[in-house]
């Protein structure tokens, strides 16, 4: 448990005035970089703060109102999952206004948080009421990462490397063996995931649409000869414009839709990349019996594109 004291200055009134009407607060946890106030992973309202009528120096403004303080304490639960956090001081209500942020707050897995740490995501990840899996990803490139910065996510100082401090292979051990198993399966989920939702990224399939879509002025010719000149050659051109054009809801729907893919190809890059440069989880998922996540996660990775920022088919690359 974490109790987040907090304070503000207030304007309340005249001197003689009593202290109501100051605004309320709320406290949020968040991500450290999070772009949006609305994007908390928890936030609580203050429900009461004391107040001192003590003005500091020069609280006093030219109009005679004064600056109390507002003091209160919020009860948290600790994060539980690896990363960096700060508590942000905010008004409650949407479009949050932050009047205060706190010093960062870093979460770590050790050895013997690791099992627990891979399972929670495991869940996450084959969840099929959850339609976006880039948290729990992101997550498992923060748990998988061995002290680098992962690609794309906000990094805490991670401490000593969980995977290097697991049991030897040779000892047989069943908490290693978990590990593997766990690790193996988020692998599999992940590009699994990947392969039936959003392969091809955005910029793929736009590539593969121009491929079959385009033609060339040798094929108009040949066109226009078949069907006796020039004009035919304009009425496809013609018919290709008449096609059904897009709503302003279609369009919103795809460009969601590509937003998500985007999402999806960066998260699962990030984590695929932090289990292949931490030698110790890549040799932990390379041991796993009857398994072909490893070589699946190298084949992968070698179609990213960092230009574009997806992972392509085979027949695109």
């Amino acid at each position: 448990r974490v109790d987040v004291d907090w304070e503000r200055l207030v304007d309340v009134g005249d001197h003689d005035g009593p202290p109501g009407g100051a605004p309320k607060v709320a406290v949020g946890l968040y991500r450290l970089g999070a772009p949006s106030n609305d994007a908390a992973v928890v936030v609580k309202q203050a429900q009461r703060a004391t107040t001192s009528r003590t003005a500091p120096r020069g609280a006093t403004t030219t109009n005679g109102r004064v600056v109390v303080v507002m003091r209160g304490r919020v009860p948290f639960f600790a994060p539980r999952s690896a990363g960096s956090f700060v508590f942000r001081l905010v008004d409650p209500q949407p479009g949050r206004e932050v009047y205060a942020t706190s010093p960062v707050v870093d979460v770590v897995v050790g050895a013997e948080d690791l099992a627990d740490a891979l399972e929670q995501s495991l869940e996450h990840l084959v969840d099929a009421h959850r339609a976006s899996k880039a948290g729990a990803l992101t997550q498992l490139a923060l748990v998988c990462d061995a002290g680098a910065a992962v690609p794309g996510v906000v990094a805490p100082d991670l401490g000593p490397n969980a995977f290097a401090a697991l049991p030897n292979a040779t000892a047989g051990n069943p908490y290693r063996d978990r590990c593997a198993a766990a690790l193996t399966a988020c692998v599999d989920a992940a590009l699994d995931a990947l392969e039936t939702h959003h392969v091809p990224g955005p910029s793929a399939a736009a590539a593969l649409a121009r491929a079959t879509t385009t033609t060339t002025k040798d094929d108009e010719h040949s066109k226009a000869a078949e069907g006796g000149g020039g004009p035919c050659a304009l009425q496809v051109d013609d018919a290709d414009s008449k096609k059904p054009q897009l709503t302003v809801k279609e369009m919103k729907a795809r460009a969601a839709e590509a937003r998500r893919a985007r999402e999806a190809h960066g998260a699962t890059h990030a984590f695929l990349a932090a289990v292949l440069g931490n030698a110790p989880a890549a040799r932990l998922l390379a041991e796993a019996p009857g398994s072909s996540a490893f070589d699946r996660a190298r084949e992968a990775l070698a179609r990213w594109c960092a230009a574009t920022e997806e992972f392509w088919p085979d027949a695109a690359a």
